[in-house]
């Protein structure tokens, strides 16, 4: 309290009044409240600056917690993608090997009877009459096939011969005559094996159809299907498909028949169905 008398002293020795210390002492309350101000604006600049680097501390944290979460539920989608991959495989193979079984006992319960005929010297219409009188042997299992495969391909060469004598044309070496012919052999043929062979030719079918629909490796299962066959079997059911071109065709693209060579089938160009 005894500065302020001082000052007023001061200022009225030296011929002052009160109204120029007013103004000072104003001037210099005032000078120092704005200091103050700029002051408090600094320190609430700083405050707001180091909240900012806390807020982008937090939000780079969260970023990272986001892409960890991410890399996490990507890692869990592509596992769970893998499992159900392999159920599905899973599930494909265990159908796949039934079947395979199924089609494996089919032609393992085939039989065949080989008889000694006679020819019995009557004429009915056109055609003499065989009786047959003795059982030569027996055929079982895959080994049936030889014989089917032979039936088969005489009945081309009766259907051939027919054709051509009747048409006056050479069949031959024309690819598309050729066809014509075995399909009309085929059709023959099953006429006489219907009853043995239409279960293990609709087996086949069913089996290659699953595979190629369900399975995006069918390459490998058919080849499995392959090494089941015998000679006899794959030449068969070569002449048997080609009156069903789309099957024939997904078929050569998985390399079936790429084991029949020209000496197995009955014209060297009917290698070109392969090709």
């Amino acid at each position: 309290m005894a500065t302020v008398p001082g000052f007023i002293a001061l200022f009225s020795e030296e011929g002052l009044g009160l109204n120029e210390f007013g103004d000072y002492l104003g001037g210099t309350v005032a000078s120092c409240w704005a200091l103050a101000g700029l002051f408090f604006i600094y320190v609430a600049f700083l405050g707001q600056k180091v909240e900012m680097i806390y807020q982008r501390e937090e939000l780079k944290l969260t970023r990272n917690e986001l892409e960890a979460t991410r890399e996490e539920l990507k890692g869990q989608r592509e596992q769970m993608e893998l499992q159900n991959e392999n159920l599905r495989t899973q599930n494909f193979e265990n159908t796949f090997f039934q079947l395979l079984k199924l089609f494996g006992q089919i032609s393992s319960l085939m039989i065949v009877d080989i008889w000694k005929v006679e020819d019995l010297n009557t004429q009915e219409g056109n055609l003499y009459t065989l009786r047959p009188i003795q059982l030569k042997g027996t055929l079982k299992g895959k080994t049936t096939f030889i014989y089917y495969q032979r039936k088969f391909y005489v009945q081309y060469l009766k259907v051939l011969n027919d054709v051509e004598m009747t048409s006056g044309q050479d069949y031959s070496y024309s690819l598309k005559g050729q066809k014509e012919i075995l399909i009309k052999a085929k059709r023959k043929f099953l006429l006489d094996f219907e009853t043995e062979l239409t279960h293990y030719f609709n087996s086949f079918i069913e089996m290659v159809t699953f595979t190629i629909f369900e399975s995006s490796n069918r390459k490998t299962y058919l080849s499995i299907l392959r090494a089941q066959l015998t000679l006899s079997e794959l030449k068969l059911l070569f002449y048997y498909l080609q009156d069903k071109p789309e099957f024939f065709e997904e078929l050569k693209k998985c390399d079936f028949f790429h084991m029949l060579k020209a000496e197995d089938l009955l014209l060297d160009e009917h290698m070109n169905f392969i090709k």
